[in-house]
């Protein structure tokens, strides 16, 4: 049988978020678009037992609460079924629906400047991850051509020993240096012993 639980959350308790986490650790759920969670129990003795147990982890919380046993509270459907359709799109871009699920039917005007910050919070992530992709496309850009221009400085008669490489592809000598035995592995170049030297020679 279900059982629920109506919340009114307080700007001097804790968040939404925070009161909702009680709840699921609880036994309870969400039910979507209002500040209802329900549950399943068997009769109204193990719906006690489990009340029990919330009120001791929402204490000091700031919340107030109404239990219903069978029947669900009045205004658990307060929000239409397109403002929940639409609310939940929200969740694709990492919103915490249930947070503003409930503002919006106990605090519009906060509903509000919390989907704008909520908004911004999503559009600087996927503005980072842009970059981030940009920044190493460009960095894989800058190797390949590092490694195009070994090869062709390798093709000069005589080969080309490393400090002349590094003179000429402009590197840092670490990474020049993994590069070419990369190249060597892949059979794009070749290390020759030449006396004391070692030069490099396009395969």
């Amino acid at each position: 049988m279900k059982a629920y639980v109506r919340v009114e959350y307080s700007s001097e308790g804790k968040s939404p978020k925070e009161v909702e986490k009680a709840f699921i650790e609880n036994g309870f759920q969400k039910a979507k678009g209002s500040a209802v969670f329900e549950t399943d129990v068997a009769d109204e003795t193990e719906f006690d037992i489990k009340l029990g147990r919330l009120h001791e982890a929402l204490k000091h919380s700031g919340v107030m609460y109404a239990p219903s046993f069978g029947k669900p509270p009045e205004g658990m459907q307060a929000l239409p079924a397109s403002y929940q359709g639409r609310l939940e799109k929200w969740r694709e871009i990492g919103a915490d629906v249930g947070e503003l699920g409930s503002l919006l039917e106990t605090d519009v005007e906060r509903f509000k400047a919390r989907a704008i910050e909520m908004a911004k919070d999503q559009a600087e992530k996927i503005a980072a991850d842009r970059e981030k992709e940009l920044s190493e496309v460009e960095a894989k850009e800058r190797i390949d051509k590092a490694r195009d221009r070994i090869v062709e400085s390798a093709k000069v008669e005589g080969g080309q020993t490393f400090h002349q490489l590094a003179s000429a592809v402009g590197i840092d000598e670490e990474v020049l240096s993994q590069m070419i035995d990369e190249l060597v592995e892949k059979g794009k170049i070749k290390a020759e012993q030449r006396g004391r030297r070692v030069v490099y020679v396009a395969s």
